[in-house]
């Protein structure tokens, strides 16, 4: 029994060595990638669109629901007309937000559960006289 209690007290001292050399939650080393985060989903949020798209990479696809991928020319484009037309986003509120960063150092995912509202694009005057 001892050394089955021995083995489980040194698996979970490796767990927090390891949460901790990665940055954990909240590691100071992290600072960089937590702050990237933040901006990005105020960027979002606050619909200046330029400031959010230059946190994309040049490269990236994205992928909503059960929509096609696009690039991220074409989605800079799709979202410049939503917001011309009227539309945006009037929430986007994360919650429970975690950061793992992968072993190699150079590779992070971020979670989080998001509140999102958004503003169809205005369809023009629907209004008739009759």
């Amino acid at each position: 029994m001892r050394k089955i209690l021995s083995f489980f007290v040194i698996m979970l001292m490796s767990f927090s060595a390891m949460a901790e050399h990665h940055g954990g939650e909240k590691g100071a080393e992290n600072a960089d990638l937590h702050a990237a985060i933040k901006a990005f989903n105020d960027a979002y949020e606050n619909n200046t669109v330029e400031k959010y798209f230059s946190l994309y990479a040049e490269d990236a696809t994205v992928y909503f629901g059960g929509d096609a991928r696009q690039d991220i020319p074409a989605y800079h484009e799709l979202w410049t007309s939503v917001m011309a037309e009227g539309g945006g986003v009037e929430l986007n509120e994360m919650s429970d937000a975690k950061v793992q960063v992968m072993p190699s150092g150079d590779v992070a995912i971020s979670t989080a559960f998001i509140t999102n509202r958004t503003r169809a694009p205005l369809l023009g005057n629907t209004t008739s006289a009759h």
